[in-house]
């Protein structure tokens, strides 16, 4: 394999050293002779330069990459051919894969798996806009920028085998040329979709199912299917029902809902695009709508502020009709609790005949009083005792003095 360290492409790129090396092309690290900023020139691997398939391929690449304009998709700068050897420009990014990340970490919490996979799934949703199918995307193809913020900042990368959709204003085919034979499975085994391991056409939807895939992993540490024979695994997609992720841990059920969602076999069950699931995911981190002010529980109270002070006025005792105070409560329990408008200054003198009032705090959805009315209550029964028994005291005073003074 021939190295392009040393080399100068366009008299303008410095090729500095290798970042690595695929299966069908290499990644350098260049200089510009007119800017200070590194960047990052894919190579088609020298091999495959004669290969009327892989140039067309790699020329798609190019094709795909040059349609976008999105923060988390890796920006291209330039392309062109020199010695035989085709090539692009891109920015280079400043970081680790998603893959290193979670051989580092194992798994991610909650928050930051959903701040990850909202930036994935927005480039994509970008990328799907433009006729672009990625179709190949797992942890290597995830860049997390490195940055002195405490936000995640994520790119998409490695368009290699994507899909490209022919657009009106474009003259070139290459998007419209089959380059897959037919049955041929392309991508990494825990990552297809049920319907590319059955050889069926596939469609925007096969990112979302591998977008869910990704999120799965960033949640338990492991893909839904792993481990085996390349084969295996990838029946297991079309075959197997993914254990939910809350077996293995702890997670919302609105997330688990929307991931399981994106895993369902059929693509018609999924998501319908990637920004409906964009959507779904940017709802779990909305917080919660407060209750409208019309809608809150509103309470009538009878009493006014400051808190109820029993007061009684003392009157000497008529003659009491017992068959009338019963009729009169009677006529009250039957009648059922009645509110009245709340009283101001001082209160109404009582009888000693009176029943004691019965205090309520009217809720308009529960109607069951709260502890401070249910204080007042007690303190007012408590009052009406004392003056009632007071009364009787006063009265036998009276009697005996009247007696005493007829002696």
């Amino acid at each position: 394999m021939g190295s392009m360290v040393g080399k100068i492409l366009e008299g303008r790129y410095a090729i500095e050293s290798l970042l690595r090396s695929g299966g069908m092309a290499s990644i350098y690290v260049a200089t510009q002779s007119d800017s200070p900023n590194l960047v990052a020139v894919k190579v088609l691997l020298p091999s495959l330069s004669g290969d009327p398939i892989f140039i067309r391929r790699f020329r798609r690449e190019i094709e795909a990459v040059r349609r976008f304009d999105h923060p988390h998709i890796v920006r291209t700068i330039g392309a062109g051919e020199q010695d035989g050897q085709h090539y692009f420009v891109m920015e280079l990014v400043d970081g680790e894969n998603l893959a290193a990340l979670l051989r580092r970490e194992g798994r991610v919490a909650e928050p930051k798996a959903l701040e990850i996979i909202l930036q994935v799934v927005s480039a994509l949703a970008h990328a799907h806009e433009r006729g672009v199918i990625h179709r190949d995307l797992k942890p290597e193809n995830i860049m997390i920028e490195r940055h002195p913020g405490p936000e995640v900042r994520v790119k998409v990368v490695d368009f290699g085998i994507a899909r490209v959709e022919p657009q009106a204003n474009n003259s070139e085919t290459t998007g419209n040329t089959r380059l897959t034979k037919a049955g041929t499975i392309l991508g990494t085994p825990a990552y297809v979709s049920p319907e590319q391991g059955g050889a069926e056409p596939i469609d925007h939807r096969h990112d979302i199912y591998a977008t869910g895939v990704l999120l799965y992993e960033l949640l338990t540490g492991k893909p839904p299917f792993h481990g085996g024979p390349a084969l295996q695994v990838v029946m297991r997609h079309v075959n197997e029902a993914p254990r939910p992720p809350s077996e293995f841990m702890d997670v919302s059920p609105a997330l688990e809902r929307i991931l399981l969602k994106t895993l369902a076999k059929k693509p018609s069950e999924r998501q319908p695009s990637a920004r409906a699931l964009e959507d779904d995911l940017r709802g779990l981190t909305q917080p919660e709508r407060s209750e409208p002010e019309d809608a809150k529980t509103t309470e009538i109270r009878l009493s006014t502020s400051p808190p109820l002070q029993p007061q009684v006025t003392l009157v000497l005792p008529a003659p009491i009709d017992a068959t009338n105070q019963t009729r009169s409560e009677e006529r009250r329990r039957n009648a059922g609790p009645t509110l009245s408008a709340p009283t101001f200054g001082e209160p109404p003198r009582r009888s000693l005949h009176d029943e004691a009032p019965a205090l309520h705090e009217t809720n308009l959805q529960t109607s069951e009083p709260s502890a401070a009315l249910l204080q007042a209550k007690e303190l007012n029964r408590m009052a009406t005792v004392a003056a009632l028994t007071l009364g009787v005291v006063v009265t036998v005073l009276i009697v005996l003095l009247v007696v005493a003074a007829s002696r």
